[in-house]
């Protein structure tokens, strides 16, 4: 047996929860190589494991690195983490921040960035559905299993990911969505990004602040829609601590230091 074929038995009997699969390695649990090649056999989507030549340095040295990613799609989207915007925000998605993320993430796709986000209800989908109007590419990490679409309302998204995207998800088949697994979904959707945009967040603790505390853990540019003064905005928090506001996607670009269409290559355009 490989190093790879214990990650992924390891994985699939533990349902992708990381402490027990450590815990698993750490004491030397004993395997029957019977029951690895069975597991793996029934697998249907494909698997990136911490033992691969192709699993990125920068998703190696986060936070509890994943040992197994099963994925639909094609992996090679995120060898080029310059390239990946994160979009994330509220599931209470209200009409200026869906306006605004379907805005912002066409105007990244138009310009060929990757948009990522976690498939979630609210501004995760709307970010995403910007970018597939303009045909873009999208990142989905999902906090359920692989093959579990959650929300059922965004199967759409789901498809398409699968077709042109990446579908990615440290829980293996279909594993419905655990509270506590969405914590985990997000340090992946920082650890994948160059930069993040914060399209949306009610107050200050949410799980979308988690992802932008992840984000500036691994010093991933952090960016923010702006909102009222007089709004309870998480957005607004954190514009105040110093992260980039971000009303365009031309700021994005600046916000990770892509300036060759800048403002000013936007301007000799017009």
């Amino acid at each position: 047996m490989t190093g790879r074929d214990i990650c992924t038995y390891l994985s699939l009997k533990y349902q992708g929860d990381w402490d027990r699969v450590y815990k698993a390695i750490s004491t030397k649990e004993t395997i029957d190589p019977e029951a690895v090649e069975q597991l793996i056999h029934g697998l249907d989507c494909q698997v990136l494991t911490i033992c691969d030549k192709a699993y990125p340095d920068y998703l190696r040295n986060c936070h509890k690195p994943p040992f197994v990613l099963y994925y639909y799609g094609n992996i090679g989207l995120i060898g080029n983490r310059h390239k990946c915007i994160g979009y994330v925000g509220s599931r209470e998605a209200n009409s200026y921040g869906s306006k605004m993320a379907k805005s912002i993430c066409r105007g990244l796709a138009e310009r060929d960035y990757i948009v990522v986000s976690g498939m979630a209800k609210g501004i995760d989908g709307d970010a995403q559905r910007g970018a597939l109007e303009a045909n873009g590419q999208i990142i989905c990490v999902l906090g359920s299993g692989i093959d579990f679409v959650y929300p059922s309302s965004n199967m759409d998204i789901y498809e398409a990911a699968k077709r042109t995207g990446l579908i990615l998800s440290e829980y293996p088949g279909s594993m419905p969505p655990l509270k506590e697994n969405f914590p985990m979904r997000n340090r992946i959707i920082a650890a994948l990004c160059d930069g993040l945009v914060v399209g949306q967040a009610n107050g200050t603790r949410s799980g979308t602040m988690i992802t932008a505390g992840f984000a500036l853990d691994y010093n991933c540019e952090v960016g923010c829609v702006p909102y009222r003064a007089d709004e309870d905005s998480g957005c607004n928090a954190l514009l105040r601590q110093g992260a980039w506001l971000v009303e365009n996607a031309t700021d994005v670009m600046w916000m990770i230091g892509d300036t060759e269409l800048g403002l000013e290559g936007e301007k000799r355009k017009k």
